[in-house]
């Protein structure tokens, strides 16, 4: 059996994180919002305009849990026709 073995950290380059593939003259940039502690949990605000663009997406979803059962695609189509 080998000792298992550590490689060194890699630094991540800058132009490889998600931030920096945002254009702020697009519109869409990346603020700092911090969460705030409610009964000692830390927890974030979402407000309307946070998720206005994607009201309208959700508007014809079908949201369903199956509990115990495995019903194949076509009897979960049938039943939601």
């Amino acid at each position: 059996m080998s000792a298992a073995r550590t490689l060194p950290l890699r630094q991540v380059p800058i132009s490889s994180i998600y931030a920096s593939l945002l254009d702020p003259d697009e519109g869409a940039s990346v603020e700092f919002v911090p969460a705030t502690e409610i009964s000692g949990k830390k927890c974030v605000k979402i407000g309307v305009k946070d998720v206005h663009p994607d009201i309208g997406f959700r508007d014809n979803a079908v949201i369903c849990s199956v509990l115990v059962a495995n019903p194949p695609f076509a009897v979960m189509d049938g039943f939601l026709k």
